[in-house]
């Protein structure tokens, strides 16, 4: 287990970090969301499944905000993902806004 995976309670929102090259040339963030998607719409979309974003959020370009039921979901199905967290968070930023999952 990671340290990012040991200070994590079970009410934090795992916080992902996406670099200007992961964002241009890899298109991380599009297939973290696809992955995310698929996993929402399999699990019956649940309200409380969710990912925001802001902009600019500390030295990424892009940063999400993964709700504690994503992550719970994300690390029971075994998705690789973990390598983009770069922290956790109580509460999202309040100018966060909705990644569409649909």
């Amino acid at each position: 287990m990671s340290s990012s995976e040991k200070s994590q309670t079970m009410n934090d929102w795992a916080v992902v970090g996406f670099t200007l090259d992961q964002v241009v040339w890899w298109r991380a963030h599009e297939n973290f969301a696809k992955q995310c998607a698929a996993l929402w719409e399999a699990r019956g979309r649940p309200v409380e499944f969710q990912l925001l974003e802001k902009r600019g959020h500390d030295s990424n370009m892009l940063s999400w905000f993964v709700s504690p039921l994503a992550v719970q979901l994300l690390d029971t199905q075994g998705q690789e993902w973990r390598e983009y967290v770069c922290g956790t968070t109580r509460t999202p930023p309040a100018d966060s806004v909705t990644v569409p999952l649909s």
